[in-house]
């Protein structure tokens, strides 16, 4: 997979922004401009893409729990933390 914007764009890229381009290819040969070649191009962002793929492969949704935290990993301190009130 490839986006079509700088690296940075392509990550916050929302789903639905019909300006966005991604491009897929199956093969993955040495050379970039081989894969360019045989790669297909998708209108929207690579996330509308991921989206499905992760979806196909997570299960069940469930819901989220109600608390922070389990016996194991104790929940931290609330939002935004109190080391950003600490003072050096």
């Amino acid at each position: 997979m490839l986006g079509s914007s700088g690296h940075i764009q392509s990550l916050v890229n929302p789903p639905g922004n019909f300006k966005a381009r991604y491009y897929i290819g199956a093969r993955l040969p040495e050379d970039p401009d081989e894969w360019a070649k045989g790669a297909v191009e998708n209108k929207g962002t690579w996330w509308d893409h991921w989206i499905k793929w992760v979806a196909a492969r997570s299960g069940n949704e469930r819901p989220a729990p109600k608390t922070l935290g389990s016996e194991l990993y104790k929940a931290g301190e609330p939002a935004p933390g109190l080391y950003v009130h600490e003072r050096h």
